[in-house]
């Protein structure tokens, strides 16, 4: 384990991130995790660290693109996890940072393997197998996105701003929002969004 991961671990144990969906990365850990305190019952709940893989794509945006801060993006990137499709998305996080815009838009080349088109098809293969269903997104203005669609008899709606921030509801009724580490319309596919856990998945 490198000193900058180690170091990245220890600076974000010192802050809090309540309020993020737990994962398993599948790899036994993602470093030493925070703790948050109940101040209720006086417990403290362990808050997970990110992922190496997080830190990695995080350090690598926030110096190109610039596009969030760092801690920031590390929420955003654990929101990005499934549990049953870990390695398909840090193949995911290994490709995106030399394929995302200045506004860490994803971009794709005219030339196969088309900028990162392999392992993104790959994250909604195995999305989709733990789903059931394929709904649409589309781009709304510079980079923001609406997605959704029925399935299952369920309505799903997700629709997200430039930056990424996104609002998820189930059957016409909101039920969680989350933020995603990059924008545009993959940004509001059932298959990659953080609106996942709200839904279920």
């Amino acid at each position: 384990m490198s000193p900058r991961w180690l170091a990245t671990i220890a600076a974000l144990s010192l802050s809090a991130c309540g309020g993020q969906v737990r994962f398993d990365d599948g790899a036994g850990g993602g470093g030493d995790a925070s703790t948050s305190a109940n101040t209720s019952t006086g417990s403290t709940t362990p808050t997970p660290g990110p992922t190496e893989a997080c830190v990695d794509y995080c350090d690598a945006i926030v110096a190109r693109q610039g596009c969030y801060a760092l801690e920031d993006c590390h929420d955003r990137c654990r929101s990005f996890y499934q549990p049953s499709c870990t390695a398909e998305v840090e193949a995911t996080l290994s490709c995106l940072p030399d394929w995302l815009s200045d506004a860490c838009q994803i971009l794709y080349a005219q030339d196969p393997p088309y900028g990162c088109q392999p392992e993104i098809d790959a994250l909604a293969q195995c999305a989709i197998r733990s789903t059931g269903c394929f709904l649409g997104a589309e781009l709304v203005g510079s980079t923001g996105c609406v997605g959704g669609g029925e399935c299952d008899a369920r309505r799903y709606d997700i629709r997200c701003d430039d930056a990424g921030a996104c609002s998820c509801q189930l059957d016409g009724q909101p039920v969680g929002a989350c933020a995603m580490p990059f924008a545009g319309a993959e940004a509001c596919s059932l298959d990659f969004s953080c609106c996942r856990p709200f839904f279920g998945y």
